[in-house]
């Protein structure tokens, strides 16, 4: 009814957006475009409407107007780059980019925006550049140290990574992460000592509880990583008594007493955990597995389970519980369902094994072989895989070839 009424037209397109009625909202904004072509508004709603609509075609011409129109407004550039990788035109969102870092840049967001835009497109070099253009700016330094030390260890520049990871100030609310990112640097240079002495020594410092327990964690895995499962566990039994609250601390605990077959004292330290936050689904889903893993229990097992499945249903381990609890119950035609959309979300060796052997129980002995062949070629020496394999089909150990033993003698 008003064509050439602007606040007619944008009235129309918010209200259109807010109801999905994308086409309408488009031509509405565009309109809306036509008449105030100043006007960032109309801009902004045009641009959400095509991107909803997933016309990157017509996104791509409306951004290269806005950014034609608004040459300084960080948003429309990024959109622009992003929707030109988008297109597969990553020579030209590559000349976007070194456009932008060729101007003064005093937008941190931008920069680090440029910098991801710079790693989608395989720019290495450019990443770096606009990184090292944020390390210029007001308290930006410590952030910026910390992409940078990724960006190195992505390039398998770990002694350059560890440089950068230990500039990160003490007080900086990055100072856990880059020290974490460090250890990590140290030990995929086959350098286990630097690794774990710069966690303690980020322990040492007087830091916040939180970033002390994500350093414990991050040792405790470490440790783990290395075999060194009875320290991890003198580690994290060290820590939670200093913590006795720290569900993250508790739960990595807990799966190291299972490994050691210690299931009461972790079935304790779960239900401690799971009494304090009834909600934890890592907790209820470890407990529920646990239980169905020494057929106990089985309903209780069932119910933890689903229960962690409710907020987080297509959890592939949560899923595989699932499934190994109906299996326990006898609920074979249920169990191989659920077991079959855990291995189709994550392939994994001991989903792999879990639903062969239920297709084992239903007779299916030759579409159990072949789901057992496809997980020993994930991984060949997975204990749950190779135990699986002993009391059903020993025969499949010797007959396939796994990536584990294709390059021994």
């Amino acid at each position: 009814r008003y064509p050439n009424n602007f606040t007619a037209q944008i009235v129309v397109a918010k209200l259109d957006l807010k109801f999905d009625r994308l086409e309408t909202a488009t031509n509405a904004a565009s309109r809306a475009v036509e008449i105030a072509p100043n006007s960032q508004t109309a801009r902004d709603i045009l641009i959400v409407a095509l991107s909803q609509s997933g016309n990157n075609k017509a996104l791509l011409k409306a951004l290269k107007s806005a950014h034609k129109r608004f040459p300084g407004t960080p948003r429309y550039l990024s959109g622009l780059i992003e929707s030109t990788i988008r297109e597969g035109n990553q020579i030209e969102a590559g000349k976007l980019i070194v456009t932008a870092l060729g101007k003064p840049q005093d937008d941190p967001t931008q920069l680090r925006n440029l910098a991801v835009l710079s790693l989608q497109i395989n720019r290495p070099a450019l990443a770096k550049k606009a990184l090292l253009k944020l390390n210029q700016l007001p308290d930006q330094h410590d952030l910026a140290q910390l992409l940078l030390g990724r960006l190195a260890a992505q390039s398998d520049d770990f002694q350059q990574a560890i440089r950068h990871f230990n500039n990160v100030a003490i007080n900086s609310e990055h100072y856990a992460q880059a020290r974490i990112l460090m250890a990590a640097a140290y030990a995929q240079s086959d350098d286990m000592t630097g690794a774990l002495q710069s966690l303690d020594i980020a322990l040492s410092r007087p830091i916040d509880e939180a970033d002390k327990q994500r350093l414990t964690l991050a040792k405790a895995g470490l440790l783990q990583s290395q075999g060194l499962d009875h320290e991890a566990l003198t580690t994290l039994n060290e820590a939670v008594t200093i913590w006795p609250n720290a569900h993250d601390l508790q739960l990595q605990r807990a799966m190291i007493l299972l490994k050691f077959n210690r299931s009461i004292e972790a079935e304790e330290v779960l239900r401690q955990v799971i009494k304090e936050d009834p909600e934890n689904a890592t907790a209820l889903n470890a407990l529920g597995y646990t239980l169905a893993d020494e057929n106990r229990d089985l309903n209780e097992a069932e119910k933890m389970i689903r229960k962690a499945l409710v907020n987080d249903p297509e959890n592939a381990a949560y899923l595989d519980s699932l499934g190994w609890v109906q299996y326990r119950l006898g609920q074979f035609e249920e169990a191989e369902k659920t077991l079959q959309q855990a291995y189709k979300l994550v392939p994994d060796p001991e989903v792999g094994a879990h639903w062969g052997t239920v297709l084992w129980h239903l007779d299916k002995h030759e579409e159990a072989k072949a789901v057992w062949k496809r997980a020993l070629l994930l991984r060949g020496d997975h204990p749950v895989l190779t135990q699986t394999l002993q009391k059903y089909a020993p025969d499949l150990m010797n007959d396939t070839e796994t990536p584990q033993n294709q390059n021994q003698p």
